[in-house]
């Protein structure tokens, strides 16, 4: 059952990035480029993480476990999960600047050196904190890291689109009041499972349907449920 289970949730989450990288394209070809470009890499981005970071480790696990050793079977799932990680960083990193677009915020060019300066120190601090003088245990790091930092972007995100930038708002009122809260909801159902995961695989399988599926918000929004923003001004 719990095998079926897992290759449903597969299916569903290429399912879902590939309707949210689609949807999201058909965006930043219909309205203007600048504004949701950052959209389509978020997709794109957050995606790569989620199977090269999550479907990687549980792939490895699935099928490697019975030919390696528990160590090496660490070491191999470590690596998938920090191939992963630039990728998510980067994903942060678009929706922060694609919050900034639709509240009339401008980004400065300075912005991509301090975040991945900034994000790389947390993670140093975070895996000292976390793991104190015992070995460093990169999985429960980035772990701790992800929840820490998704509630920071997303909060970021929530409050640049609940608060426009003196007025300057590219989308009407009624779609920032039901995107701000639904992106801080989000993020609590994509970090609560992760917080409470140890070995159980059901929340890792909660956990997974959670971040796949949420991820396809902002387009889904976008494309079918937006009272058209001010910025639509079709191509």
């Amino acid at each position: 059952m719990l095998r079926f289970l897992t290759y449903l949730i597969f299916i569903l989450s290429v399912a879902f990035s590939s309707a949210g990288i689609i949807l999201s394209s058909r965006l930043r070809n219909k309205y203007q480029a600048e504004t949701f470009s950052p959209l389509l890499y978020f997709e794109v981005f957050i995606y790569t993480f989620g199977f090269y970071g999550i479907w990687g480790q549980v792939v490895i696990r699935s099928f490697l476990s019975p030919l390696l050793s528990p160590q090496v079977l660490a070491r191999l799932s470590d690596i998938a999960m920090l191939l992963g990680l630039p990728f998510l960083i980067f994903a942060w990193l678009m929706l922060i600047r694609f919050s900034m677009n639709l509240s009339g915020r401008k980004a400065g060019g300075w912005t991509v050196a301090w975040f991945l300066l900034f994000n790389f120190s947390v993670l140093v601090a975070m895996g000292y904190y976390v793991t104190g003088k015992n070995r460093i245990n990169p999985s429960l790091v980035i772990r701790y890291y992800y929840i820490a930092m998704n509630l920071v972007y997303f909060f970021i995100a929530s409050y640049n689109i609940h608060l426009p930038w003196k007025g300057r708002s590219l989308i009407h009122d009624y779609d920032r009041k039901i995107i701000a809260p639904t992106l801080f909801l989000i993020m609590i159902v994509q970090c609560v499972p992760l917080h409470f995961y140890t070995n159980q695989a059901w929340v890792a399988i909660l956990f997974i349907f959670g971040f796949f599926l949420g991820n396809t918000f902002l387009p889904v929004w976008f494309t079918y449920g937006t009272l058209q923003p001010a910025l639509a001004s079709g191509r």
